[in-house]
């Protein structure tokens, strides 16, 4: 079941950096910077359902994700 979720996450992962490759004019197929934001991107989201699942419900899972995105905001949108 582990295998079939990072297979998924993969896919995810190639699907997601279309979006920070075509807005910041980047080919996904040559530079880092869109696969690396979408991994940034799954890792945060990850992070904030597990903080939301150990908190038994009782954290608000959307603000955990806010956190989380506000975290490694800058590093989405910057190109280096």
């Amino acid at each position: 079941m582990r295998a079939r979720f990072l297979e998924r996450q993969a896919q995810w992962r190639e699907g997601l950096s279309t979006e920070p490759g075509r807005r910041l004019g980047l080919d996904p197929a040559t530079d880092l910077h869109p696969h690396l934001a979408a991994g940034m991107a799954l890792t945060a989201f990850d992070t904030a359902l597990l903080r939301w699942t150990e908190s038994e419900g009782a954290d608000d899972p959307a603000e955990l994700a806010e956190r989380a995105f506000a975290l490694i905001g800058a590093s989405l949108d910057g190109v280096a």
